[in-house]
Parts: C-alpha cells; structure tokens; sequence
C-alpha cells in the first residue's frame, strides 16, 4: 500500500506530467525535486519499490544534473538493485558537485567496491 508520503507526491507529480505540453513544467527543479523525493519515498517503503525509485531518480538527475540530492537518492537506488558500478558512478557526480562531500563518497565507493567484489 502506497505511503501517505507517496500519494501526496505522486499526485504533485501527476499534476506536472498532465502539462505536457509545457516544457518548461516538465523540466523544472519543482518536477525534478518531486521525482527525487518519490524515489527517496519509495526506498523506505517495505519493501521498497526499487524499479519505482530507479524510475523517478534517474529521470530527477535527467531533468535536473546538477541536483545534488538527485544523485545521491540515484545512487542509493542503485545500490539497492545491486548496480553497484552505477552507484559509484552517481557517488562520484554528487562529489564534484559538492566538494563536502569528497570524503564520504570516497568512503562510501571503497564500501561498494568490497560488495561488489
């Protein structure tokens, strides 16, 4: 059953996508910000709706690649469909674009990297 968290974005979410034929909307931070924040929903569900997140963080990060946030929720979806090397990939974006971040991605790869191996 879907979160209260969950219908409240999916609903935003749906309004957007209803403007199709407005670009502007569709590629807007609001529509990139809801989809990450639908996909971060959908990791915490149990169990969590892994295709669901992948889906909406990637299309997040496509609409909005310089979003931080973004690609730190992609990598943790990632992650949890076991695409590790993606989500090292996404670790490393979200590192050059917030140099505070360089430490903890880099601790965080080397975890992945001894999962994956």
């Amino acid at each position: 059953k879907p979160s209260k968290k969950e219908q409240l974005l999916s609903s935003a979410i749906d309004a957007i996508s209803k403007e199709e034929n407005d670009a502007t909307i569709q590629n807007s931070y609001a529509h990139a910000h809801a989809l990450l924040l639908r996909a971060d929903a959908f990791l915490e569900m149990t169990p969590p709706n892994i295709d669901g997140a992948l889906f909406d963080a990637r299309k997040s990060v496509k609409i909005a690649p310089r979003e931080r946030k973004a690609w730190r929720v992609l990598a943790c979806a990632e992650e949890a469909g076991g695409n590790y090397t993606l989500a090292i990939d996404a670790l490393r974006e979200v590192a050059k674009l917030d140099p505070s971040f360089s430490t903890k991605a880099r601790k965080e790869i080397e975890r992945l990297v001894s999962i994956a191996t």
